[in-house]
């Protein structure tokens, strides 16, 4: 480089050189160093990564792709549709017919804490090692009946860490059959309370340490105690607390409530829904199991086609069994209803005098056991249809009925719809389930 004489320096370009190569170390160095700083993993919705795949989700499923919606139709599909569809899948999983999903980070922590079972220890011939001194405290919210409970949180330093579910939470969960749901707690100024540490006397024999806490209740409503949610007019003066307020408030805030200090009130917040246990659930999928063959029988049965094709290829006993099916599932379903009109018994020829009639004779009473069938069908439909009286049926099943009353009507429902199939064939092979 040149000086302002026109003298060249003779290190200029040795300390250029030398401060470039020092710049690029320090960007080198303070990207490790931000990659070390990290604490967390990138996980959930940290990032961007779900808001492709769920805006594909939405345009593809939900609404597709030639229609165009309004921002309040489309805030309507996301209430009646997605959330219903989400809300589904987390009550498959909370019931135990779905399995959870687990990413590559939560994987490992998985392995690792399901690798410690006993019957393959003991085939090894490991034992489990306490450590004394020190003990893991396991979160644990109990579910109602017929529903897994949930482990949310553990005392350990990869949980206060990276806020995943650790080993421990995989191990316990693995043990006693229970889900696993993160629930990380948020640092405060005052940082994060350490490992629990008891003595070791107090430690059980056990294989498995496992602490229950219960959620702290929720703060009902309470008029004195709450803020006023009222709007200021514009214009008028707002009066701003002052800064040590502002941190008295924020440290009430961050503080868990306690039973002795929550005030008592009348009004809580949670409103109360009727808690349906796991017979119930298993009621109503027999009950929508046989309902959904009846309709498909009923989907058949509509064309006049299968109509004739099914009286000319049943037999006397089938179309009488049909008849007498269709009237006793709807005998069931009536009676048990009380804002329901109990439907009339007809009155039906027998098979007593089937072979003195005529072939017109035996057609026309097979028209008409079919058609009885058929408005027997139509009329459970009708009933089954609204809520009320699904729920009515069901309660009236489960405490004046015998047991199995759900199991007949819905094999007495398939059969009916059997029997519909194999008169009526269709032109379209049809493909056996496994």
């Amino acid at each position: 480089m040149c000086g302002g004489n026109g003298t060249t320096a003779p290190n200029d370009g040795v300390y250029s050189i030398e401060q470039y190569v020092a710049f690029g170390l320090s960007y080198v160095r303070i990207q490790i160093l931000t990659r070390v700083f990290l604490q967390t993993a990138h996980q959930g919705i940290h990032t961007n990564n779900y808001v492709e795949s769920w805006h594909r989700l939405l345009k593809t499923k939900f609404i597709p792709p030639p229609t165009h919606r309004r921002i309040d139709e489309v805030v309507q599909v996301l209430v009646d549709e997605v959330e219903a569809s989400f809300c589904f899948e987390s009550s498959q999983v909370a019931l135990g017919f779905r399995s959870q999903r687990t990413n590559k980070f939560q994987s490992a922590a998985q392995c690792l804490g399901e690798s410690y079972n006993k019957n393959t220890m003991e085939l090894l011939g490991i034992g489990l090692i306490q450590c004394p001194g020190n003990a893991y405290t396991i979160q644990v919210d109990h579910a109602p009946r017929g529903l897994k409970g949930q482990l949310t949180s553990c005392s350990c330093a990869h949980f206060r860490r990276y806020g995943s579910a650790c080993k421990h939470m995989y191990c316990i969960a693995q043990e006693y059959r229970l889900l696993v749901v993160e629930s990380a707690k948020k640092a405060t100024a005052a940082g994060i309370a350490a490992c629990t540490t008891v003595s070791p006397d107090s430690l059980p024999s056990q294989t498995y340490q496992l602490e229950l806490i219960s959620n702290p209740h929720k703060r009902c409503l309470d008029d004195s105690d709450e803020p006023s949610n009222r709007k200021k007019r514009r214009g008028a003066l707002v009066e701003l607390p002052s800064p040590s307020q502002l941190a008295t408030l924020q440290q009430s805030a961050l503080q868990q409530p306690k039973m002795d200090t929550l005030p008592e009130s009348s009004v809580c917040a949670l409103d109360t829904y009727p808690i349906l246990t796991a017979v119930d659930r298993l009621s109503e999928q027999k009950m929508n199991s046989g309902l959904n063959a009846i309709k498909k029988t009923l989907g058949i049965l509509k064309f006049i086609a299968n109509r004739q094709r099914m009286v000319q290829n049943a037999s006397v006993c089938a179309m009488d069994g049909f008849q007498e099916r269709s009237q006793m599932l709807l005998r069931t379903v009536d009676v048990k209803l009380t804002g329901a009109r109990i439907s009339k018994v007809p009155e039906v020829e027998g098979l007593s005098d089937i072979y003195t009639i005529s072939k017109p004779d035996l057609d026309k009473r097979m028209l008409t056991w079919q058609l009885l069938g058929w408005k027997a069908l139509k009329r459970i439909v009708e009933l089954l249809s609204k809520k009320k009286h699904r729920r009515e049926y069901l309660d009236m099943c489960a405490t004046t009925c015998p047991e199995g009353t759900i199991d007949k009507f819905r094999d007495a429902a398939l059969e009916v719809l059997s029997n519909v199939e194999e008169c009526c064939p269709s032109d379209i092979p049809r493909r056996q389930i496994r």
